[in-house]
């Protein structure tokens, strides 16, 4: 087993350094934010993700996770460091790399002071084509190999990502790096996973491509369900349907208010700057960012059409996705104050996204303990995140706490028919009424 240390405590950081402890290996998780270090080292877990409050305590209990807001405590004997930073977009689109740079300053001046086992860093971190060559540089004077190991962690399913992924990406340029890395993933590859081994900048690109592809594919069901309420169809018919083909596949095609979280709408942009930079047009990834910012003015339109002012709305979920307290791009955090410049009083709930919801949205709006706390005094009810909390709620009390009984479904989650037979109005996405 391997001495690991992970830079970074955020999603991908701590997922990924609880879950390679969970696979045996020792691991220090380092944080320059000492009041997380400290939460963690209380067992407290500072993210909402199904399942890793469990595997945090265990691995703390038998001594293969610890936490540290010093980094020279975790390269002490470290054969290898995992860094999981931050990567927001800058200004002008592209990835700001300022903290990524800064650790690596760290570890270079801790290599100048300190001979230690240290002989790999892998970039965890989501970074442009041509960032591991430059760290590389940086890196030769003391031995150190630069892998490419991009996550593929979906929030709300991570540590069932980090533990049974569907494939593992590593980008090297050096024959022990590789063999660093299959001793590393033995137990994955054992399994079945599969292990795709390319050069640096090919693995940095793969995940550009990946989410950037996924973005697509959410952008254009959204379009076709503008389409079909145009034309009078059900897109959850025609997604179903296209979904069955095998070139196609069902994954990614829940219309809905429009993608979010902390990686599409960055990677995105910061891929289409790697581009023009390089003097290549993405028009399909333009058109991607342009559908998705519609789809929320969209939704936004509905509401209006179909709600008369003044109204309350009841707003279910916060958060971008459901199985997530992240609220990053949330399309809640155009959609509200929208309505709210209309006229609209809102209130709103979330299961587990609440206080970071105020922390963006601030307290014009009134936050609800429950369901049924927000239904009541609400006129109608605005569906935003696919909770199954919201799914497996009684429509008859929905109906019965409504001052006026209609649901716009954002995420097509409840069933209309039996709405229907309730008295009971859905409004889906690109379904009409």
């Amino acid at each position: 087993m391997t001495n690991i240390c992970v830079v970074g405590t955020g999603y991908v950081g701590l997922v990924t350094g609880t879950c390679l402890a969970e696979m045996g290996h020792t691991v220090w998780c380092v944080d320059i934010n000492e009041d997380k270090i400290n939460r963690l080292n209380r067992g407290e877990t500072p993210i909402y993700e199904a399942g890793l409050d469990e595997l945090l305590h265990r691995n703390q209990g038998v001594k293969r996770l610890f936490f540290s807001n010093q980094l020279s405590v975790g390269l002490a004997q470290a054969e290898v460091v995992f860094l999981a930073i931050n990567t927001p977009s800058s200004e002008s689109g592209d990835a700001d790399l300022s903290y990524l740079s800064a650790a690596v300053d760290t570890i270079v001046t801790h290599c100048d002071t300190h001979v230690g086992a240290l002989r790999f860093l892998v970039i965890k971190s989501t970074v442009p084509v041509g960032t591991g060559a430059k760290i590389q540089q940086r890196l030769l004077p003391y031995g150190i190999s630069v892998i490419s190991n991009p996550e593929f962690l979906r929030e709300g399913q991570a540590v069932q990502d980090a533990l049974y992924p569907n494939r593992i990406v590593v980008g090297v340029n050096h024959v022990d790096a590789e063999k660093m890395m299959r001793r590393l993933y033995h137990g994955y590859v054992c399994r079945g996973v599969p292990l795709v081994v390319t050069t640096v900048p090919t693995s940095e690109l793969i995940k550009y491509a990946a989410n950037s592809f996924l973005a697509t594919k959410i952008s254009f069901i959204n379009e076709m369900a503008m389409l079909c309420e145009a034309v009078g169809a059900d897109v959850l018919d025609v997604a179903h349907a296209i979904g069955l083909d095998q070139r196609i596949g069902p994954h990614f095609l829940s219309p809905g208010p429009g993608f979010g979280g902390s990686c599409f709408p960055k990677d995105i942009q910061a891929l289409q700057y790697t581009a023009k930079e390089k003097g290549v047009d993405l028009h399909v990834l333009q058109a991607v960012n342009q559908v998705n910012r519609r789809q929320r003015e969209w939704v936004i339109r509905k509401v209006t059409s179909v709600v008369p002012r003044p109204c309350t709305i009841a707003v279910l979920g916060l958060a971008f996705k459901a199985g997530t307290d992240d609220m990053r791009d949330a399309p809640a955090l155009t959609i509200l104050p929208a309505l709210l410049k209309l006229g609209y009083s809102i209130r709103a709930y979330d299961p587990v996204a609440m206080e970071m919801a105020k922390g963006f949205l601030g307290h014009d709006i009134t936050y609800c303990e429950g369901v049924t706390a927000t239904l009541i005094g609400s006129d109608v009810a605005l569906i935003l995140t696919e909770w199954d909390e919201f799914v497996t709620y009684s429509m008859a009390d929905i109906k019965q706490h409504l001052t006026q009984p209609m649901v716009i479904d954002c995420r097509n989650i409840l069933n209309r028919q039996l709405a229907s037979d309730l008295g009971l109005t859905i409004i889906g996405i690109g379904r009409g009424i």
